[in-house]
């Protein structure tokens, strides 16, 4: 439910408005519970805003790290490993999903959730509490309206929220809008927490050039994968997650197109815009590497930013990553010929870049 959740009811409405309304019957109860909590949202907006609505103005703090990669690339498993350190800061996954309210309703969550001792994501099996760190995109969906994700919430409409996947071809307006829910979440976050934030989404893999643009001294961690695993568990994920958000009926199979052509889209402006980043200022990490060595990939991604010294998080690091020992990573059928040369002509380029097996 991340991306019903935390609407206002007037942008719940105008979301309505732009789907002219169409609702399959089979979620019109779905609908109605995501109305309800628009009305509770908007109430409590208004009391966030007049007690902190001055403050968040003048907030001022370090440009974030950007955690990238498309998802299912091990995007989650890094931010987790990097947010154990204490002296950064991320949005948790209430604040993610409840952005308008979360300075003053994250409290009687947390009082109301207290004994809920998480759940399983649907398709990792990694556990999630509430306080678990979170992407950021949900938040801009909810803020700017103008998202990806909106897309499995009203699946007939997909193409047409494809286009925030990177924000190029999309008018000033609505880019000013985008940036400006992100400027505002940061700032919240800021001041909730006055430590650098580290934010992961893999939609901003694609967004580097308006990310930049935004936060000049941004640092960015990129983490791909095998494609054709990536593929697979993006497949997956659409499978299990689509079904748990959508208003809207859709063909399942329907989605092999969209992963195939927005992988790719995300990667034209990935690797269009890399470049500016300033040096220094960017890491590239495998996620094999990763997995079979978490302290020491973690270790090169501090050296190679200069980020604080990681001998302090060393211990820390080291007891998470003993709890991880017992995960057990999710099994995929053989991929047939036909889709696996489909994929192989379709991501040449990232399977030549990143050295993986055609």
């Amino acid at each position: 439910m991340d991306t019903l959740i935390g609407y206002t009811f007037g942008d719940w409405i105008h979301l309505l408005r732009e789907n002219h309304w169409a609702i399959s019957r089979s979620y019109l109860g779905r609908a109605l519970a995501v109305t309800q909590m628009s009305l509770f949202t908007s109430f409590t907006k208004r009391k966030e805003e007049k007690l902190y609505g001055k403050e968040i103005a003048q907030v001022k703090g370090v440009d974030p790290i950007f955690v990238l990669g498309h998802w299912r690339s091990g995007t989650t498993l890094l931010h987790n490993l990097m947010t154990r350190d204490k002296r950064f800061a991320y949005p948790n996954l209430f604040q993610a999903t409840h952005p308008h309210i979360f300075l003053i309703g994250e409290e009687m969550a947390k009082r109301r959730l207290s004994e809920n001792g998480g759940e399983k994501r649907h398709m990792d099996n990694i556990r999630l509490t509430f306080q678990s760190p979170g992407e950021d995109e949900p938040a801009l969906a909810v803020l700017s309206l103008r998202s990806p994700v909106l897309g499995w919430v009203f699946p007939k409409n997909m193409t047409y929220y494809d286009r925030f996947l990177t924000f190029n071809g999309v008018d000033d307006g609505e880019l000013d809008r985008c940036l400006s829910a992100l400027d505002l979440f940061y700032k919240k976050l800021t001041l909730r927490y006055n430590r650098r934030l580290i934010f992961k989404s893999p939609t901003h893999t694609g967004r580097i050039k308006c990310l930049i643009h935004k936060f000049p001294k941004a640092q960015f961690i990129h983490i791909h994968r095998d494609p054709y695993r990536v593929f697979q568990s993006t497949m997956r994920l659409y499978e299990k997650v689509l079904p748990e958000v959508t208003l809207q009926n859709f063909d399942i199979q329907s989605m092999e197109n969209i992963i195939l052509k927005n992988y790719t889209t995300m990667y034209d402006a990935y690797f269009s815009y890399k470049d500016i980043i300033p040096p220094g200022n960017l890491v590239d990490v495998r996620f094999s590497d990763l997995e079979t060595d978490k302290i020491g990939q973690i270790s090169r991604i501090y050296e190679e930013l200069g980020l604080p010294d990681f001998e302090e998080f060393r211990p820390e690091l080291e007891d998470y990553v003993k709890t991880l020992s017992d995960y057990k990573k999710n099994k995929y059928p053989e991929m047939s010929d036909t889709l696996r040369s489909k994929i192989g002509h379709a991501w040449k380029r990232n399977f030549e870049i990143w050295g993986y097996e055609i």
